[in-house]
């Protein structure tokens, strides 16, 4: 027969597990993908269960790529070393 202490301890780490797995999170967690290029890291923030909600690149052929392999995403091309291109990362992030 087991300690008492010992079925208590059991009986939580079984109950913290059962918590743990019902667990359900409403919203994923946001990201900004800069320097995104084709979209590869973009790819594993999915897979992890991110949510991008804008991503970026200065170099147009990247974007492109970006964008047919992302068509739900919201990609801006441009330089984010200008104000203009900033304000709008900014914007699509706290939408």
């Amino acid at each position: 027969m087991m300690h008492n202490s010992v079925q208590n301890l059991i009986n939580i780490k079984k109950l913290i597990e059962n918590s743990l797995n019902n667990l359900k999170v409403d919203k994923k967690p946001k990201i900004i993908d800069l320097f995104s290029g084709c979209g590869g890291l973009n790819e594993g923030f999915k897979q992890a269960g991110f949510l991008t909600s804008v991503s970026n690149d200065i170099w147009g052929p990247a974007g492109k790529t970006f964008e047919k392999n992302n068509k739900d995403g919201e990609f801006i091309l441009g330089d984010i070393t200008q104000k203009k291109i900033r304000d709008k990362i900014i914007k699509e992030f706290v939408k």
